[in-house]
């Protein structure tokens, strides 16, 4: 059952908010323009993060977000005044410092039991299952890191087809080598064109697996992709400029140890982490 504690901490967390009103150019706003967001989206992702860094306060473990989390996390410690002299030492009450891998097998083992962890204590605090539009799967959370900065005003960005992704080139490759192989010992006129024909379903095939794998990640990415010029769903403001301070209430939480948390995103770039109690390690 929650102690005081833990319900002034949550209580802390939801009355936080990020918007500043006076500002153009606001937090939630930031946030859409970098990601390519729909308001909708972001503001379920800051209210994820809240949770995450309810986590990382009251799981008694190490933590590590989701990686759409985690660019709220990043973005946040950039406004610096309000991450390590408002948020921190006024919500969190203790200090939250975000560490980044470094790298190797051992720290992506690492980092996916602590990611599969807090995906547990979600369950168990939250007593609900984790979105999963911003909560992947352990497998495709350490798989989606390839990620760079790109002027969109000087490049187009073009989704590779399904099987020229990095998960699906092996088995590529693998089916495409086999109809080759017979090209190079076809004897006969025969032979040859059952190779091309065998070429042709093989590519069919593969054209049926990419056109079905797509559809759950589209689907997923659905809110994401939204035009910037549709009007939100409070109070017809455009783009990306509204508040983002609604409230998740009728959480219910288990117990947790106030105890240290630390993490990082994965195998990638960009870190998470940072203990609980008393001051945090990197």
């Amino acid at each position: 059952m929650e102690n005081t504690l833990q319900k002034a901490l949550w209580q802390r967390l939801q009355n936080y908010t990020f918007d500043d009103p006076t500002a153009s150019f606001s937090f939630s706003k930031r946030l859409c323009e970098e990601n390519n967001w729909h308001i909708d989206y972001a503001k379920e992702v800051i209210e994820e993060y809240k949770k995450f860094m309810y986590l990382l306060c009251e799981a008694g473990h190490p933590v590590t977000p989701s990686d759409a989390i985690d660019q709220v996390w990043h973005l946040h410690m950039i406004y610096t005044r309000l991450y390590w002299e408002d948020f921190c030492p006024n919500v969190l009450q203790k200090e939250a410092h975000h560490g980044p891998t470094k790298g190797g097998k051992t720290e992506r083992v690492k980092f996916h039991d602590w990611y599969s962890k807090t995906l547990e204590s979600y369950r168990s605090l939250f007593q609900t299952e984790p979105p999963t539009e911003i909560w992947l799967p352990a497998q495709e959370r350490f798989s989606q890191i390839n990620f760079q900065r790109v002027n969109m005003d000087e490049n187009w960005v073009i989704p590779k087809p399904f099987f020229l992704q990095k998960k699906s080139a092996t088995t590529f490759s693998a089916l495409l080598f086999v109809p080759l192989l017979g090209i190079l010992f076809a004897a006969t006129n025969v032979a040859f064109y059952i190779v091309i024909v065998a070429i042709v379903v093989v590519f069919g095939l593969i054209l049926v697996a990419t056109l079905t794998a797509s559809k759950p990640r589209q689907k997923r990415l659905k809110n994401r992709k939204k035009s910037r010029n549709n009007s939100s769903a409070d109070g017809g403001v455009s783009g990306c400029g509204s508040d983002s301070g609604s409230s998740s209430g009728g959480s219910s939480f288990g117990g947790g140890d106030s105890g240290g948390a630390g993490g990082d995103s994965g195998c990638g770039g960009g870190g998470c982490g940072g203990g609980c109690g008393g001051g945090c390690g990197g």
